[in-house]
């Protein structure tokens, strides 16, 4: 992977064809986040962007939704793996570089650290983490990059019981906020969609399922604003082992339910 910037004049640059400009060739490979624009920008690129990363540690999306299953049983029954978290020479081997083995897109809050309730070591997980475990833009971004940089195929969209972002969106439905924050009305607006249609079922009338129901909704939301949001990322789905799946981590027993 290459990051580049490049300086190029207000015009329109298409993601294909090549761009000749100070020398760098820019070709169907490479993703480029703006079309018109006379300021530098940022080109993420691969000479390869549909073929895997190989190495060594490498795994299935299969294999590695296994893992996961694994390590949250032993997180579950409090035999964890000593030292995961504070290895020191897995720290100095980590110096030559990362291939993380999943992708988790989690929810900010603290009681749902991914690492720790599948029980992984550093390097282990390429963790994303945003309040509502939401998807916009920068974090399809940044799991564009796993995927392509590290040959990671497995991608975990982590929701949670008595998620706050889900209960503050169920809140405002039921009784619409005035003014507030912009910045936490984006979170709430994004998470809208998949709670709304909740609402016209008899759901509406039972708040413990309307809440259970809702989390599972928006994972769901966000697994598929993955798959269909990103070019690159379909493509790896299609034909490069990649598969994004939604997951749920119950705050009440510490386990993790996968939704498919």
């Amino acid at each position: 992977m290459v990051l580049c910037v490049i300086e190029i004049s207000a015009m329109c640059v298409p993601s294909s064809g090549m761009l000749l400009r100070s020398g760098i060739g820019i070709d169907d490979r490479c993703v480029l986040h703006a079309s018109c624009t006379a300021r530098p920008i940022l080109l993420l690129c691969s000479p390869k962007m549909s073929s895997k990363k190989q190495n060594d540690t490498n795994l299935a999306a299969e294999e590695a939704l296994e893992r996961l299953r694994e390590g949250n049983e032993r997180f579950v029954s409090t035999e964890r793996t000593p030292g995961a978290l504070h290895d020191r020479d897995r720290m100095t081997a980590l110096l030559r570089g990362q291939h993380p083995f999943a992708v988790i897109l989690g929810c900010a809050d603290s009681r749902v650290p991914a690492e720790i309730v599948f029980d992984q070591g550093l390097g282990d997980l390429f963790v994303i983490r945003v309040a509502g475990n939401v998807v916009a833009p920068s974090l399809i971004g940044s799991v564009e990059f796993a995927a392509v940089e590290f040959g990671t195929r497995l991608v975990v969209v982590l929701g949670h019981s008595h998620c706050g972002a889900v209960q503050a969106t169920i809140a405002d439905l039921r009784q619409p906020a005035g003014e507030g924050s912009q910045n936490l009305r984006s979170i709430v607006d994004r998470v809208r969609p998949a709670i709304e249609p909740l609402f016209a079922t008899d759901l509406a009338n039972d708040p413990e399922r309307l809440e259970n129901e809702s989390v599972r909704a928006n994972v769901r939301a966000s697994v598929q604003q993955l798959r269909a949001g990103s070019e690159i990322l379909e493509r790896m789905i299609a034909s490069d082992g990649l598969r994004i799946v939604g997951a749920e981590y119950w705050l009440e027993s510490g386990r993790v339910e996968f939704l498919e």
